[in-house]
C-alpha cells in the first residue's frame, strides 16, 4: 500500500539525461510504497513562449490539486525551471513542502547558476545528488542530505560477459553539449589514432547529431581511420544492451553529479576511461580505471586496458554500492515524509 502523502517531482523536460532516467527508475521503484509521480514541465520541441505558458498552467494545476488535499503536498524540483515553478508556488501557498534537488556544480548560463544556487535557498529542504555537488553548493564538506539518485532493477542479475567478443572498442553516452565533453570527442579519436595506429570501432549514443557538434560530419571525416556508429534518442534499456557490446566506456564530461552512465558501464563489464567526475571514487578502485586530467595530454596504455578489462573487483564493489544506494533513497524519502507529517 502506498503512503497517503502525495509527492510530485517536477523536472524541466523529458530528455534522456541522468536526472530524467533516474526519476523514472525512482518512480518505478517507489510506486508500491509511496504516492510518487513525475511531472515534466515542457516538451523538447517547445519554444520559449510555450515553455512559459506550460509552466504557468502547471502552477495553476498544482494549486487546484492542493484545494482537494487536506495534507501538505511534497514538491521536489530538479533543474532550473522546476525550481522557479516551486518558488512561485511556495510564495502563493504555504500548503506545499518544497524540496530542492540539486544535480550539478556547472551551469550553462549565469541565469541557470543564479536560479540553482540562490533561489533554491527558499526551499524547505535541499538535497544533493552527490557529495561533490553538496560540497560545491555549501562551500564545505558535507555528508548530509545526499541522495544518490540512482536505481537499477535486479542489479544481481548483471554478469561480466566475455570482453574479447564485444563488438565496439569504445562507447560514449552523452548529450551533445559542451559540458558533457562532446567538443573533446574528436581530440580523443585523434589521440588514439596517432598513438596506437589502430582503427577503433566507436559507438556514440546521444540526444542529437548536429546541435553543438556535428557528429555526422565527424563520422565522415574519420571514416577511414575510425569506424563510428551513431545512435540517437534510444531508451535506457537499449543503452544497457549496447554497454554489453562494448569494451571501454569513455566519459569526457566536465561535470557530473552522480555519474549514472559510469556506473552502468561498470555493471555491464566495461573498462572505464574517464575524467574525474561523479561519485566514481566511492565505488571504483583507482588502479582499475584510467583518469583523463587533460584531454590534450592523456596517455593510456591499451595493452594494460586489455589485461584488466574484465574487472570483477570493480563490478562487485559497484554492485554492492548500488544495492545499498537504492535502499538509502527509499529510506531518505520515507524520512522526509515523516518530517513533513510531524511538522503538519
Amino acid at each position: 500500500m502506498t503512503s497517503e502523502k502525495k509527492i510530485i517531482h517536477l523536472i524541466n523536460c523529458d530528455v534522456k539525461g541522468g536526472v530524467e532516467v533516474g526519476a523514472k527508475k525512482a518512480q518505478n521503484e517507489l510506486k508500491s510504497k509511496i504516492n510518487y509521480q513525475i511531472k515534466f514541465i515542457y516538451s523538447l520541441r517547445d519554444n520559449n513562449f510555450l515553455k512559459i505558458k506550460k509552466a504557468i498552467l502547471l502552477i495553476y494545476q498544482l494549486l487546484k490539486i492542493k484545494k482537494k488535499e487536506d495534507k501538505k503536498i511534497i514538491i521536489i524540483s530538479s533543474l532550473w525551471m522546476a525550481h522557479i515553478v516551486c518558488f512561485i508556488i511556495k510564495i502563493i501557498s504555504n500548503k506545499f513542502y518544497w524540496i530542492s534537488f540539486i544535480h550539478s556544480s556547472i551551469y550553462a548560463t549565469i541565469f541557470n547558476k543564479f536560479i540553482c544556487l540562490k533561489l533554491t535557498k527558499f526551499a524547505n529542504k535541499i538535497i544533493f545528488d552527490s557529495q561533490n555537488t553538496s560540497n560545491f553548493y555549501l562551500k564545505k564538506k558535507n555528508d548530509k542530505n545526499i541522495v544518490n539518485f540512482y536505481f537499477q532493477n535486479k542489479i544481481s542479475n548483471f554478469e561480466l560477459k566475455n570482453w574479447n567478443k564485444r563488438k565496439y572498442d569504445f562507447i560514449i553516452v552523452a548529450r551533445n553539449i559542451k559540458v558533457k565533453g562532446c567538443f573533446d570527442i574528436e581530440k580523443f579519436i585523434m589521440f588514439w589514432i596517432l598513438k596506437y595506429r589502430s582503427n577503433p570501432r566507436l559507438l556514440i549514443i546521444t540526444n542529437n547529431l548536429y546541435k553543438d557538434v556535428n557528429l555526422f560530419n565527424m563520422k565522415k571525416k574519420f571514416r577511414k581511420k575510425c569506424l563510428i556508429t551513431l545512435r540517437k534518442n534510444i531508451n535506457n534499456q537499449e543503452v544497457l544492451k549496447y554497454f554489453l557490446k562494448s569494451k571501454i566506456y569513455i566519459c569526457l564530461s566536465h561535470s557530473e553529479g552522480f555519474g549514472t552512465s559510469i556506473t552502468e558501464a561498470i555493471l555491464n563489464g566495461c573498462y572505464v576511461i574517464t575524467t574525474n567526475v561523479g561519485e566514481q571514487k566511492r565505488y571504483l578502485y583507482p588502479k582499475r580505471r584510467s583518469l583523463i586530467r587533460n584531454i590534450n595530454k592523456c596517455d593510456i596504455n591499451y595493452t594494460n586496458v586489455n589485461k584488466i578489462g574484465k574487472n570483477k573487483e570493480n563490478f562487485e564493489k559497484a554492485k554492492k554500492f548500488l544495492e545499498l544506494n537504492s535502499s538509502y533513497y527509499r529510506d531518505d524519502i520515507q524520512k522526509i515524509i515523516s518530517e513533513v507529517n510531524n511538522n503538519g
